[in-house]
């Protein structure tokens, strides 16, 4: 009857472990801003599977270029994008207490961007 009751105890507190383990989302944070040091508001920040490359979650930044990003797997890159700017990636990063703490990011201009588009 004692063993019984260590058994449940076990598998009640092995049950408890995985549900915690599942919810621990990992939050990202940090600002975009443009070279010239302007804020980027609307910017796309998704957080990218390493080894499948699909977006897991995604934000925009704010009016100041601020953003928060949660995602619950810790096996992520961090991909900015904004119309008119090159694309950044952001693959390695430290994760303190849950947080991950981007800082300032600086985009760049594309050079690919068109000159003016004409409507008809």
């Amino acid at each position: 009857m004692q063993y019984k009751y260590v058994f449940l105890f076990i598998l009640t507190g092995m049950f408890a472990l995985n549900i915690h383990a599942q919810h621990s989302d990992i939050q990202f944070f940090g600002k975009v801003i443009e070279s010239g040091g302007q804020a980027v508001e609307f910017a796309t920040v998704m957080a990218v599977d390493n080894s499948s490359d699909k977006v897991l979650t995604g934000v925009t930044s704010d009016f100041e270029g601020n953003f928060k990003l949660k995602s619950n797997s810790p096996d992520v890159y961090v991909k900015i994008t904004f119309i008119g700017f090159a694309n950044k990636t952001i693959r390695e990063f430290s994760i303190e207490n849950g947080t991950v703490n981007l800082g300032t990011i600086i985009i760049e201009e594309d050079s690919q961007v068109l000159d003016a588009i004409e409507v008809r």
